[in-house]
């Protein structure tokens, strides 16, 4: 065997075996050590990008990095599903989905995610203070950062006598130009299907229903959501009935999260399983069939 060859190889070796000695060795505790995106990190790099001059020592191994990159897909959908179960008690919460791409550079990714807007269970609560919607449509709100929505009718009387979350974002008064609705806090509050707020037989205000295009919402946390483009026209609702004394609840199928948690772990243990027995099958093949002779 010619001297170069000869110290490719033994450098091969060398190198191959220091990867097995540490990172192969964290790949297992991986997931409690380091942060998901890291994960891509514990496989070797192209042996071919490291030898150029030598094109026949390999490539990296596909096992080891379908493995990883399917851990770290799925530690994002654990994010995810965990986020969800989280909020299977929060009024008006609207669970997210991952949308799987298509596999790019051998790698299976999460392209993003999607809100499923279906509607949760109403439940009668007796509240007169407590909204719900029946049908398509999201209660309008002033926010310090612009309109912003919500199917959350958890709303009680402010410091100022208005209509507002728990939060101060106050509902928005479409007879008066957005502006807040002012109620009198010792008098019984009456709210139509149609939303018009009414107190001792005099209309106040009517409560402003927008239905946006779901595609064009993003999420700011808890149960506000807010347009991606502020300045996008946003049309009323034409369908949706205001109860009152109702509330709508998370639309997160309890029964149907956990066995989905379930899976998550289990797939996420098989793939632990098959990056370790990668990891022996290449410190095999190293010892045994790479030996110079």
């Amino acid at each position: 065997m010619p001297k170069r060859a000869r110290a490719g190889f033994n450098d091969l070796r060398k190198f191959v075996r220091e990867q097995i000695g540490t990172r192969f060795k964290l790949a297992h505790a991986a997931t409690s050590h380091f942060g998901s995106a890291h994960l891509i990190g514990l496989i070797p790099v192209s042996l071919t990008e490291r030898f150029a001059d030598c094109t026949h020592l390999g490539v990296m191994d596909p096992l080891l990095i379908s493995a990883a990159s399917g851990m770290k897909s799925r530690l994002d959908s654990l994010d995810m599903l965990a986020n969800n179960i989280a909020n299977t008690g929060t009024a008006g919460f609207k669970s997210d989905q991952e949308f799987y791409g298509l596999y790019q550079e051998q790698l299976p990714t999460i392209e993003g995610q999607w809100t499923d807007f279906s509607q949760g269970t109403l439940t009668p609560t007796g509240n007169p203070l407590n909204l719900a919607l029946s049908g398509k449509g999201f209660f309008a709100l002033n926010s310090p950062g612009g309109v912003v929505y919500t199917r959350n009718g958890n709303f009680q009387i402010s410091k100022s006598n208005e209509l507002a979350t728990s939060e101060g974002y106050t509902l928005r008064n479409t007879l008066d130009g957005g502006k807040p609705i002012p109620v009198d806090p010792l008098q019984p509050i009456d709210i139509l299907k149609d939303g018009t707020v009414r107190q001792s037989g005099q209309d106040l205000g009517k409560i402003e229903i927008d239905s946006p295009e779901s595609q064009a919402l993003s999420k700011l946390g808890s149960t506000y959501l807010a347009m991606a483009d502020p300045k996008a026209t946003v049309p009323a609702a034409q369908s949706a009935d205001v109860l009152q004394g109702q509330m709508e609840q998370s639309n997160v199928p309890v029964s149907e999260s956990t066995v989905k948690l379930v899976g998550i772990m289990r797939q996420f243990e098989m793939l632990q399983k098959a990056m370790n027995l990668g990891a022996e099958m290449s410190k095999a093949a190293i010892t045994e069939v790479a030996k110079v002779v």
